[in-house]
């Protein structure tokens, strides 16, 4: 039970990061207000985000990982077809 709580708060945490799906409302407002300056920050943050992910979080809770893969994979997949949806309905 514990396992399952560190990973499902690291892996919000990072999400964050990522364009995930349900967490990440803030970067289309980044993108569309910020500066060139911000667009290297936004860049960079979506790497670490994934990194961190890899990074920290497979290898502390393989067994959790491995559990909550369909949960992540589908959030991927949402998120694919999310932003093509979104960039079908720009002018």
């Amino acid at each position: 039970m514990m396992k399952r709580l560190i990973f499902i708060l690291l892996l919000f945490g990072f999400s964050i990061r990522m364009p995930l799906f349900p967490f990440h409302g803030w970067l289309p407002l980044l993108a569309e207000h910020g500066t060139v300056a911000s667009a290297a920050i936004f860049l960079a943050g979506l790497k670490l985000g994934l990194y961190a992910v890899i990074r920290f979080v497979l290898p502390m809770l393989p067994g959790t990982a491995e559990d909550w893969g369909d949960f992540v994979i589908a959030l991927g997949v949402i998120s694919v077809f999310y932003g093509a949806l979104l960039a079908l309905m720009q002018n």
